[in-house]
């Protein structure tokens, strides 16, 4: 069983620019690997890995703009989203759908049709516990360089945070930063 807990986060004005700052490049390279995977399946009908995937798009400039940790999260995160809708269409071809789902479609693009312009992830995804760490009162991540220099940071960006740890022994795995009605949330997976 997997368990999960949350730690509110409460970002300064400066740290909110980091965290939308990063939303819009894990956007950005959700998009460019999401085009990769939608041209491949209508093409085929076949849904490409992730390790293929991730060796078609490490070298691109939205890949490089994240931490590796970051980047190959939001990779495996839309790799789950296709295998799922691999999952969902072969129960809608057997007529074993649920009733809560109505229609079938592949994972869509982080944009704005209207203004053809991205739009931010609602969550940072970060693979592994080696990229952050979780103090008394704060949750601290790598960021990229370039906003390091930008925003004065010195090692990793450091928001004040406050939680409660549900259980004893508990270790930290995958964590996503997620916006939800205007606050920060970090959920930890084990």
């Amino acid at each position: 069983m997997k368990r999960t807990f949350s730690v509110r986060l409460f970002p300064t004005r400066e740290q909110k620019e980091i965290l939308r700052e990063l939303q819009l490049r894990c956007a950005r390279l959700w998009n460019k690997a999401n085009y990769i995977l939608r041209q491949h399946f209508f093409k085929t009908g076949q849904i490409i890995p992730y390790e293929e995937l991730f060796h078609l798009v490490k070298n691109s400039q939205e890949y490089k703009s994240l931490p590796s940790d970051i980047s190959q999260a939001v990779l495996k995160k839309l790799s789950e989203s296709w295998n799922s809708f691999k999952e969902l269409k072969k129960l809608q071809e057997k007529g074993k759908l649920p009733e809560h789902i109505k229609k079938v479609s592949p994972p869509r693009y982080y944009k704005d049709r209207k203004e053809n312009k991205t739009i931010p992830m609602n969550v940072i995804p970060i693979l592994s516990s080696r990229s952050y760490s979780l103090g008394d009162f704060f949750f601290s991540f790598v960021i990229p360089k370039d906003l390091k220099k930008k925003y004065s940071v010195k090692r990793r960006l450091t928001i004040l945070a406050t939680y409660t740890i549900p259980y004893e022994n508990f270790k930290l795995g995958r964590a996503e930063i997620v916006k939800k009605k205007r606050k920060m949330v970090c959920a930890y997976k084990r």
